[in-house]
């Protein structure tokens, strides 16, 4: 028994499948090439597998990250040949030992932003870093009891900075918190934004794209794959 994890993009149309659909077309790829799965014990057995800090629906990424458990080891060579829809693509691959969950193991992600606005803001870029340098930023969640809370994004957001601005859009690159500690959505910090400039209505898409997860051993931050 084995750990193979697959590191992948999901883009185009593949972003709008949700968590569930993704598992199960992962799972229909595997039995098509044939991967030899180890299945879960019980009633109705299921593949053994893991997914990395499930995106929100229409979010893009070029930097996903999953675990298969396998009953015998299979070459990397046909794992990395793997056929998928177009939009999901296997980068990378490897047999890892590890005793931290996937999920456990992410620090944060690093993503890119894209906000169309239904009118001109002029001196946007100045008054997002007015924004970001705030001593803290709150906005509400939900417990899952459904009571509302009050968070402070700030210890969630490692830094970000806008890298394009014109007319009625923007773009911000990012790096926010993914982990148990504290999980903070793009959109979630865009609306923070559009509401500090009181334009929380002029949102005509806020476009996500992950780019890449981070994980730290001790020793430092490095690229999850």
């Amino acid at each position: 028994m084995m750990t193979l994890r697959i590191k992948y993009t999901k883009e185009k149309y593949m972003k709008f499948l949700g968590h569930l659909e993704l598992m199960k077309l992962f799972e229909r790829i595997f039995r098509l090439h044939r991967y030899p799965l180890k299945f879960s014990e019980g009633f109705n057995p299921r593949p053994r597998m893991t997914f990395a800090s499930p995106l929100s629906v229409g979010y893009a990424s070029k930097g996903e990250v999953m675990e298969v458990i396998l009953d015998e080891m299979l070459p990397l060579e046909q794992v990395m040949n793997t056929r998928f829809p177009d939009g999901i693509t296997v980068l990378d691959a490897a047999y890892v030992e590890t005793k931290k969950s996937l999920m456990g193991s992410i620090h944060h992600s690093e993503y890119l932003i894209k906000v169309e606005l239904k009118q001109n803001v002029p001196g946007i870029a100045s008054q997002f870093e007015q924004f970001i340098n705030q001593p803290s930023i709150f906005y509400e969640k939900k417990s899952k009891k459904g009571v509302l809370r009050q968070i402070d994004a700030k210890p969630q957001l490692l830094n970000a900075k806008m890298i394009f601005s014109e007319e009625n859009e923007f773009v911000i690159r990012c790096q926010l918190q993914t982990s148990s500690q504290g999980n903070l959505n793009p959109e979630t910090l865009m609306k923070c934004f559009l509401a500090y400039l009181q334009l929380s209505d002029q949102a005509e898409a806020i476009l996500v794209e992950r780019l890449e997860m981070f994980t730290e051993d001790g020793k430092g931050i490095f690229e999850l794959r």
